[in-house]
């Protein structure tokens, strides 16, 4: 693919993506009034346990233990799993909190209506998106589907675990979610590759992304939907 094409892929994908968050915005508030309305110890329960499982120190301690695992068996697949991982775990981090700070978007237990302002903060609770949790999350899964495929499922069914678990939580909005895991996606799937091919691979992320981001935001919108309007 031509650098030409490569740029149009590009463009139009982030224009797919920013109609998807911003139709999945539409309906933020409601989806944390129905969590709030759902609340059961079972699931704080889960929330607890994704936070737990996306938290920075326990996907640092698994990027180093397939390190340490590859040094003893002399595996460079497993080695080289760890460090990429813990490489991508840091950039998603640091774009995450750029990101976070230059947005200011105010987490939903600081939200008490449906429209609020955005802006550059360094407030604490003016920090929603995107979710660092499922950035990380995805990024270090990213990475080990790349290097352990058959158990891709695995990976990310926890990173998608992590990102509902947010949102149950009510630590994050579905859009700060989205918008953390597709970070952290693209970070990992580029990082985990060759970077003389850069853009090829950003371009195969973006593509393998789209569908996810569209049936997710459709499947979150129709939900409230139904929740908030039943027959």
């Amino acid at each position: 693919m031509s650098r030409y094409k490569a740029l149009i892929v590009l463009l139009l994908s982030c224009t797919v993506y920013a109609v998807c968050l911003y139709q999945l915005a539409q309906v933020d508030f409601q989806t944390i009034l129905v969590i709030r309305s759902l609340h059961s110890s079972f699931m704080e329960g889960l929330g607890t346990l994704g936070n737990r499982l996306g938290d920075g120190l326990t996907l640092i301690v698994l990027c180093v233990g397939l390190w340490g695992v590859g040094a003893i068996w002399k595996n460079k697949a497993y080695q080289r799993s760890g460090i990429d991982g813990v490489v991508a775990h840091a950039m998603a981090g640091i774009a995450v909190q750029m990101l976070k700070h230059l947005i200011g978007r105010p987490r939903p237990r600081f939200t008490h209506q449906q429209a609020f302002d955005y802006g550059p903060s360094w407030q604490t609770g003016l920090d929603a998106f995107p979710s660092g949790h499922a950035a990380a999350s995805m990024a270090v899964a990213a990475v080990l589907a790349r290097y352990f495929p058959k158990g891709a499922w695995m990976w990310y069914g926890a990173a998608f675990f992590v990102g509902v678990s947010r949102v149950i939580r009510g630590s994050h909005f579905p859009t700060d979610v989205l918008g953390g895991a597709l970070l952290g996606f693209l970070i990992g799937y580029v990082w985990a590759r060759p970077l003389r091919e850069w853009r090829v691979n950003l371009v195969q992320a973006v593509l393998q992304t789209l569908p996810s981001v569209v049936v997710a935001s459709l499947l979150v919108i129709i939900a409230v939907m139904i929740y908030s309007f039943p027959p």
